[in-house]
């Protein structure tokens, strides 16, 4: 009877400590599966971490890359922009430059003119007749027929005093600053010239002629 008794406590005993030994292997593989999965959890956040970092880095790449296009894209404008503006600085530049050595040649000519007409007056003064043979041409008709028919022969005085005539003159007032133009229009002015002083000077001295045979029978 005893030895039953006692036989039941040794299995009770050994079942107590089975259930214990088996309470303590569940908790520690829980332990184990938790540790496991918070290292789970770390790795994954770990790589969670690193994607998001690439994926962060290659955005700030590209918003860089796109940064750094832009930014080009804006210096090539500027310069562009200031290469226009220089060129267009330059030929204004140029057109004043053009224009103020414009305005020096019109001014020599028109210097040039003036003394080509002060010469004008001067020899045209220093040319003319005698008070009275003036006198005795303003007689004689036909002398007054050919002063008429003289392209040089206008209304106005200082055409009147020119000895190249009104057509010399107007030549001379049109004439081109350079280029083939200008000997053309110089071998014009030198023809012309040419023929009216000849005209001139001969109707001069048949004036003259025609005065000395009308002061002959005058004073016969």
């Amino acid at each position: 009877m005893r030895s039953q008794t006692d036989h039941d406590i040794t299995y009770q005993g050994s079942d107590a400590e089975d259930q214990l030994s088996a309470v303590l292997h569940r908790t520690i593989q829980y332990g184990t599966h938790l540790q496991n999965s918070l290292d789970d959890i770390k790795d994954n956040t770990k790589r969670l971490f690193w994607w998001t970092s690439i994926l962060v880095t290659i955005c700030l790449g590209l918003f860089l890359l796109a940064q750094l296009i832009r930014l080009r894209k804006e210096l090539t404008t500027l310069v562009q922009y200031q290469e226009l503006f220089r060129r267009m600085w330059e030929e204004d530049r140029e057109i004043e430059l053009e224009r103020v050595e414009e305005q020096r040649r019109e001014k020599q000519l028109e210097e040039r003119r003036k003394q080509a007409r002060y010469v004008a007056r001067s020899r045209a003064s220093s040319t003319d007749p005698p008070r009275d043979i003036q006198r005795r041409t303003r007689i004689g008709s036909p002398r007054r027929e050919r002063a008429a028919e003289e392209p040089y022969a206008a209304t106005s005085p200082y055409q009147r005093l020119s000895p190249f005539g009104s057509q010399v003159d107007a030549a001379l007032d049109t004439a081109p600053l350079q280029g083939a133009d200008r000997d053309e229009w110089v071998r014009r002015v030198a023809s012309m010239t040419q023929g009216l002083r000849r005209d001139y000077y001969g109707n001069q001295s048949q004036g003259e002629e025609e005065g000395d045979d009308g002061g002959d029978s005058i004073y016969s």
